[in-house]
């Protein structure tokens, strides 16, 4: 299964209640929720898109269908933005 890693470029610190994500490559600033910021925590090489939305699922008790639609939709614009990369995990 392939796993969601943050690009290690990225600088990120918390700020309030957000998280914020620098991208060095284009100067751009990125603002995450708090559920944004669980899922950006979560993309740390070692966890696939589905055991990601299972955390979500049992974090936030919405149900894993919904959690997955969910992290879909923001790690496509992760991926768009190469905030995120997709790589092969490291568990089995």
């Amino acid at each position: 299964m392939s796993s969601l890693k943050q690009n290690s470029s990225v600088h990120f610190r918390n700020f309030d209640e957000h998280l914020i994500l620098l991208d060095p490559n284009n100067a751009l600033l990125h603002q995450l929720n708090e559920v944004g910021a669980r899922i950006w925590e979560l993309c740390d090489g070692q966890h696939t898109a589905n055991e990601i939305a299972n955390t979500l699922a049992q974090e936030y008790d919405v149900s894993v269908e919904q959690a997955r639609e969910d992290l879909e939709q923001f790690t496509t614009q992760l991926k768009a933005k190469n905030l995120v990369t997709v790589g092969s995990s490291a568990t089995t």
